[in-house]
């Protein structure tokens, strides 16, 4: 899965290239709290859809003992075929629909 500070590295710089800041310029801290929560969350959920029922047993016994974030890559890596292309289609598309997202409600805004 991911691990937070990557999580909320990706969710800063999509606001920052959708441009999605305050007035400074700055992108909300809170928001991007949530954001990560949220893709950690829709991460979690690609995980366990991609598991074998044995190997997502597996996996929460890792999790449960606090395995690093390498481990836990490296169980990914070996439990579910082409991972590392498959991950980073969830990445590709979660930032692609944020970015049309992002898209409608500023053309919704300025309509207004």
């Amino acid at each position: 899965m991911t691990n937070k500070s990557f999580s909320k590295e990706f969710i800063t710089k999509l606001l920052t290239k959708a441009n999605v800041v305050n007035a400074e310029g700055k992108v909300d801290e809170d928001y991007v709290d949530r954001l990560a929560e949220q893709l950690d969350k829709k991460m979690g959920l690609f995980v366990m859809n991609k598991l074998s029922a044995d190997s997502l047993e597996a996996y929460y016994q890792l999790v449960n003992k606090k395995a690093s974030a390498d481990e836990l890559n490296k169980f990914l890596q070996e439990n579910i075929p082409n991972f590392i292309e498959e991950q980073k289609k969830f990445f590709d598309d979660y930032a692609y629909n944020f970015f049309n997202r992002a898209a409608i409600i500023k053309d919704t805004l300025s309509k207004e």
